[in-house]
């Protein structure tokens, strides 16, 4: 883990990194028991996808309380987005403060992918 505050992963609103910093193909170094030493673009990844996050999170909850208020096929669409939205946002939370942090973040990954398959639903059912 490499930020373990939220919203803050350092002292600061946000880390002393760049986007060249993101280098897929970087080789994380380990300190001498075999640990992974966070590095700048580390939390400056970890910080990206939080701020990211955030802003998808508040779209799919106005679009949520939207949908709620349309006819009733569409109405489910809403009450399943604000559903599978919260319980993402919670599991990405909580991936920082309990002791199993692989399994909350396949559980996050999961969820992440029942959100994609309601958008896509919902994107098939306006008929595009």
């Amino acid at each position: 883990m490499s930020c373990l505050r939220v919203p803050l992963c350092i002292d600061a609103w946000g880390p002393d990194a760049s986007f060249a910093q993101l280098n897929p193909f970087a080789t994380p170094k380990a300190d001498g028991a075999g640990r992974v030493i966070a590095s700048p673009a580390a939390v400056f990844l970890l910080w990206l996808h939080r701020v990211s996050g955030f802003v998808v999170a508040a779209y799919l909850l106005w679009l949520g309380a939207k949908l709620r208020r349309q006819e009733t096929a569409l109405r489910h669409f809403g009450w399943l987005l604000l559903l599978l939205v919260a319980l993402q946002v919670g599991l990405g939370s909580s991936s920082t403060t309990i002791e199993l942090p692989l399994a909350s973040a396949v559980t996050h990954n999961g969820v992440a992918a029942l959100l994609l398959l309601a958008l896509v639903s919902l994107y098939g059912r306006l008929g595009h």
